[in-house]
């Protein structure tokens, strides 16, 4: 995968605060409650999807969060279908916004980006389908912040008519969403590679995966993944508290002939779109190192791996 175009550059300052959004919510593995959290020091704003009908006044008051609640309808369930499913957050003044998809027993949250932080390029980052059903599938979601907008995806997997390394694209409208999900056990969208000509929300995880694949019990994963142009090359890992086996990390290369290095100690050498899986002890903090930009994400383990009372998320380094 050629390395994004210099016009791509990151610009000055990059931030989770921000005064508008364009976020998202991914399919649970069932009908779930949703949420918006948001905070900041002061001032007002309104949450709308068009698609739904839907618009609410907020008020931010400082040292409080407001909490939104949305309609369950609002998460994309369709499979490879564009529908209207996008959510606007404006704000008077500058807010940090994160969502929460609340279903029983698969549960989980993501740091809102807001559009000054949108780009043109993605890299999808999940994990492995529990099933062929959709129910716990490996997915992602592409919310558009304009009128159209047309995306170029390259699946990482053959999937409902699609095939791993065929490009295909579609077009988006303004709070329009894409999502694709996988269909057949073992099955990740982690390497697919998205380019837009309009900057793109994107979210990715899944409906109800198993971390890893072979441990209970599942649960709903998701983040919002930052545009490939603000990716990063040097990390600090912290374990996880109570965990006592260990945590499940993923590097996903940007860029090809990127060397990963573990506390010094050269591990892998990726492709673009390609990742490197380990587990890190859970009594150590670890670096971690690549030679070209990279995405880092932590995972949690289900339960059954050390008898904790806790199931899988994914959260960004």
């Amino acid at each position: 995968m050629p390395s994004p175009e210099p016009s791509l550059a990151p610009t000055a300052t990059r931030s989770n605060v921000g005064s508008d959004f364009v976020l998202g919510f991914m399919r649970n593995n069932a009908v779930s409650s949703l949420f918006l959290f948001l905070t900041g020091d002061a001032g007002n704003g309104t949450v709308s999807i068009p698609g739904e009908a839907f618009s609410v006044d907020f008020e931010i008051v400082p040292g409080d969060v407001t909490t939104v609640s949305l309609p369950s309808t609002t998460a994309v369930f369709a499979n490879d279908v564009v529908e209207s499913n996008g959510i606007r957050v404006t704000a008077s003044s500058e807010i940090v916004a994160y969502g929460l998809n609340q279903q029983s027993f698969t549960t989980d949250a993501f740091l809102g980006l807001p559009a000054s932080v949108l780009g043109t390029e993605y890299i999808a980052l999940g994990y492995l389908a529990l099933s062929a059903s959709e129910v716990a599938a490996s997915s992602f979601l592409i919310v558009a912040d304009a009128d159209d907008t047309v995306v170029t995806l390259t699946p990482s997997l053959t999937t409902v008519g699609r095939t791993a390394g065929v490009a295909y694209s579609v077009t988006l409208g303004a709070l329009a969403t894409y999502q694709l999900l996988s269909d057949a056990a073992g099955e990740d969208v982690t390497g697919t590679v998205v380019r837009s000509t309009n900057p793109v929300a994107f979210f990715s995880g899944g409906s109800c995966v198993n971390v890893p694949f072979n441990i209970f019990a599942c649960d709903h994963i998701v983040e919002q993944i930052p545009p490939t142009n603000t990716w990063g090359s040097s990390f600090l890992t912290a374990p996880l508290a109570e965990r006592q086996s260990g945590d499940v990390f993923r590097v996903l290369a940007r860029d090809d002939d990127t060397d990963v290095t573990i506390d010094g100690v050269l591990v892998a050498t990726l492709a673009a779109a390609d990742y490197y899986e380990t587990e890190l002890s859970s009594f150590t903090v670890h670096e971690i190192e690549t030679t070209n930009p990279a995405l880092l994400a932590q995972y949690n383990k289900g339960s059954t791996a050390d008898g904790v009372r806790t199931d899988p998320f994914q959260m960004l380094i």
